[in-house]
Order: structure tokens, then sequence, then C-alpha cells
């Protein structure tokens, strides 16, 4: 009888898991094959659940800064010898509020400090437009005064230049100025509803920072009980070493950013360069792009700095060179240290492949997703290393920084780890004993 159950079990388990596959199958060609109407359903539901994105997102920015309210608390009721469990409730409360209060005096102080300057420089370029065109063709004629074909050759390109820019304004820009009215007003309604979302996301954000802890133990149980332990396990690894990367990458390179543009608006202004702040502000702004951001920042700024004084537009040039790779050799590292692990091979590779899936936000977020790629494909190659008992030879393993990784992973492991021999482990011990036999030799 129990054998006939075990047959009659290992049947149905086969049916279902027939059944499954083929109507995985069916959806996906569902999918694929209505592909147009998948993406607006897609669009739809975003659309639907943007407060809660919006909530999410700025949750995520502020844990860190809740956590350190949190421990103030936490330190202070030790202090005062009061029971942590009666006012646990009101220090998360107030740690939500302060926090808010403490990103709201942030943005507060960097929106009074910037826009006004920012107002002021953009309206003195507007109406000195013309004056800064005339310094440009007076200088490159200075420039080419004792070359007469040259000198002729620029005349023609700045008349036709002058004259379909004439001809731009009354064409293109002028006539389409009635369809920018027309479309304000759906501009408006964006807008207002942006806002609306907004708002409610920054409810819906008190509600995850007040409920993050339970909502990660919820997490923890539920994916133990749909999987096996060790892949529970694994998965709750990763997630906590991508959250690691993310939050430590991107708060890092705001930091960094928000240094560089300090310095940069510190040495424009010591230059007596035009436009310090605005330029001060697109380089810093754009520094938050791994690897070109300060080509793409420097060429706007260094252009602004042309119209005026094109002399002090080479200085300025040479400027952002010293200060980005000091920024790029010394500061950066100080900051990140090498916290994604990539070459800069992989930077470059991040940053244009999720720039070309998912535009700017891909170049800023690319390299810590990649970071994250790179590092399950890394264990992924310890586990078959270990499976297959195969160990490369000291050269391969110094070339491929084999040997700096393993030692990186052997400090991060735990004393639980270490004694219950995990993978990483096993791989330090027998790369060892084998480097061991071959120095012997």
């Amino acid at each position: 009888m129990d054998q006939k159950r075990k047959i009659d079990k290992k049947y149905i388990y086969i049916a279902v898991t027939l059944f499954a596959a083929i109507a995985a199958s069916i959806a996906f060609f569902f999918i694929i094959y209505n592909a147009k109407d998948t993406d607006l359903g897609l669009s739809k539901l975003i659309s639907a659940i943007k407060p809660f994105i919006y909530g999410a997102i700025i949750a995520y920015i502020l844990v860190p800064m809740c956590n350190f309210y949190e421990k103030c608390f936490d330190f202070l009721t030790t202090c005062l010898k009061l029971d942590k469990q009666r006012i646990h409730g009101v220090c998360v409360f107030l740690s939500i509020i302060l926090s808010f209060c403490t990103a709201s005096l942030i943005i507060y102080i960097l929106i009074s400090l910037i826009i006004p300057q920012l107002i002021v420089s953009l309206t003195t370029i507007a109406g000195n437009l013309d004056s800064y065109y005339q310094t440009i063709i007076v200088w490159i004629e200075d420039l080419f005064k004792n070359n007469e074909f040259l000198k002729k050759y620029f005349e023609i390109i700045s008349l036709e230049l002058s004259s379909n820019l004439t001809d731009l304004i009354q064409t293109k820009i002028l006539p389409s100025a009635t369809t920018f009215i027309s479309s304000f007003s759906s501009g408006v309604i964006t807008a207002v509803s942006f806002l609306t979302d907004l708002f409610i996301g920054i409810i819906v954000s008190v509600y995850i920072l007040n409920s993050r802890v339970k909502f990660s133990a919820q997490a923890r149980i539920f994916m133990h009980c749909i999987m096996k332990e060790k892949f529970a396990d694994k998965i709750i690894k990763e997630v906590r070493y991508a959250n690691k990367m993310f939050l430590g990458f991107i708060t890092g390179s705001i930091v960094d950013s928000a240094i560089i543009g300090i310095i940069c608006f510190i040495g424009t202004s010591i230059l007596g360069m035009p436009y310090a702040l605005l330029v001060s502000v697109i380089v810093g702004v754009t520094n938050i792009i791994p690897f070109f951001g300060p080509f793409i920042g420097g060429i706007p700024a260094a252009f602004l700095i042309l119209m005026v004084d094109p002399i002090k537009c080479i200085w300025f040039v040479i400027f952002i060179f010293i200060l980005q790779q000091a920024d790029g050799n010394i500061i950066k590292p100080l900051i990140l240290g090498e916290r994604t692990n990539l070459n800069s091979f992989w930077v470059l590779f991040a940053i244009l492949l999720f720039s070309g899936l998912y535009g700017f936000a891909g170049m800023i977020f690319g390299v810590p997703l990649f970071a994250v790629i790179y590092h399950l494909l890394q264990e992924l190659i310890m586990k078959g290393m270990k499976k297959r008992n195969y160990v490369p030879t000291p050269e391969d393993a110094e070339l491929s920084l084999l040997n700096e990784y393993l030692e990186k992973q052997n400090e991060e492991f735990s004393d639980k780890e270490k004694s219950s021999g995990g993978i990483i482990n096993s791989i330090i011990g027998i790369f060892k004993k084998k480097n061991k036999d071959s120095d012997s030799e």
C-alpha cells in the first residue's frame, strides 16, 4: 500500500511538473506574441503603483539616516536607564520624523544657495548671447589673422551659421510657440499628477520605514517557506550584498560629487572664472556618473566659459583635468575604496550597456548592478572549482586576481562559516596546499 502511494505521488509530481512547464511555455509565447499589449499592461501597472515606487525609493534613501537616529535614541535610553520596550515605538517615530526633517533641511539649503545664483547666471547668459558670439568671432579672427585662407573660410562658416540660426528662429521656434502654449496645459496636469504621486509616496515611505524590520522578518520567513534553507540563506545573503553595494556606492558617489563641486567652486572662484557656481554645479552633478561624468560635465562648462573668455576656457580645461585626476586617484578611492571590485574595462562595459538599456539612470546604477552580477559569477566559478577540485596555477591566479578575491572573502567570513567549512574556505585550503606543494618542488 505504501509502495503504491509512493508511485502515485511520483506520477502526480511528474504530471504537475509537466503542466507547469506547458503553462509557462504558453504564457511566455503569449507575452512575446502580444509584446505591445504586454508593454501597455506593464505601463498601466507601473503607473498605478507609482506612489509605492516613489515611497520605496524615499524610504531606501532615508534608511541609513533613520538607523543612525535610532541608535542615538538607544544610547540615550541606556544612559537614562529607561524601559526600551515601552518607548521603542516612540523612538522609531521620532527617528523617522528627524530623518525627514534632516533631508528637507539639506534640500532647502541646497535650493536656497544654488537656485538663486543659477537663475542670475542663466539670465546673464541669455542677455549676453550676442556679445558672447561677437567675442568668439573676434577671438577666432585674431587667431587666424595671419592665414587669409582660414580667415575667409571661417567668415563663410560664420555667415552661414548666422543665417541658419535666424532661419531656425523664424521658421521653427516661433511657429512652434503656439504648439508649446497648447501643450502647456497637459504639462501642468502631468506635474500635478507627479506631485500627487510624490505626496502619497512620502506617506507610503513613512509606513515602510516604520515597518521595515517587520517586512524584513516576513520576507525571511517567506523565503524559507517556499524553498530549501540553503537556497533561502543564499538569496538573503546576496540581497544583503546587493543592498550594501548599491547603498554604499550611491552614498559614496553623492559625497564624492559634493566634494568635487565644492573644490571646483573654490578653484574657479580663485581663478576668476565666470559663472563659477553654475559651472561647479554642472561638474559636481555629472561627476556622479562613473568614467564619463567628468567629460559630460566639463564640455558644457568649458563652452560657457569660452563664450566669455576663451583664454580662461583653456585654464579651466587644465584645472578640470587636474581635479578629475585627483578625484579618480585620491578622493574617490578614499571614499568608495574598491567597493565594486570591477576594473576599468568592466566599469566602461557596464556604463555603455545599462545606459543603452535604461538611459541616464542606467549610467548611474549600472556599475553597482553589474558589480552584483559579477559577484554572483565569481561565486558560481568558486562553486565549480570546488566541485571539480580544480585549482589554477599560481601565475593564472595572480593574473586573474583570484588571490586578492580569496583573501577578501576569507576576511569577510564569520567564525561560524569558517568552522562549518564554507566553499570559499575550502578552496583557500586547497589553493594554499597546492601552492605549497609547487613551492617545495
